[in-house]
């Protein structure tokens, strides 16, 4: 079985590093944005498998070339906000694609990291420039399990095959 592509949204390249590496053999990632704006101007082409004109993602497929467009996106980080999930599903939707997409659970331990992160940034137009520190490189190699376990229950499910659209905690 060959890895499944996905698109990374996340905050700090640091941490988007260890979530690909630790997602890997099962899954790949073609791109990794580190900003709400960023991601939603190059979005309706990432979903496409094709590279935008201007790409502002922190990794490229090599060459430049077309690649096989995600199967799912997530989000890693709490500057990807409401705001932000509601104009995904809006680009989704007008480009006719149908990807699931993950969040994290804030539960009760991350729950204060994740408000202290979102206090300090503005939501999705203004979270391009913060001070927020990177979260643990252990809480990312968890976050990166729990977000494969989702992964690997949506694909036995026939879920990544471009017909669901749901949000999917884990």
């Amino acid at each position: 079985m060959s890895a499944i592509p996905v698109l990374i949204l996340a905050q700090f390249e640091e941490s988007s590093d260890v979530f690909t590496n630790a997602i890997k053999p099962d899954f790949k990632v073609d791109y990794v944005f580190l900003s709400p704006t960023a991601a939603l101007q190059d979005l309706p082409f990432i979903i496409k498998g094709r590279v935008p004109p201007r790409s502002t993602s922190t990794l490229d497929p090599a060459g430049n070339a077309d690649f096989n467009p995600p199967k799912a996106i997530i989000f890693t980080s709490p500057i990807y906000d409401e705001v932000f999930l509601d104009a995904t599903r809006q680009i989704l939707a007008a480009n006719k694609a149908h990807l699931p997409i993950l969040k994290p659970d804030w539960d009760a331990t991350t729950a204060a990291t994740a408000v202290a992160a979102a206090a300090a940034t503005t939501t999705t137009t203004g979270a391009d420039d913060t001070d927020a520190a990177a979260p643990d490189v252990e809480d990312v190699k968890q976050a990166a399990e729990r977000a494969v376990k989702v992964l690997k229950n949506l694909d036995g499910e026939g879920k990544l095959d471009g017909k669901d659209e749901g949000i999917y905690l884990y």
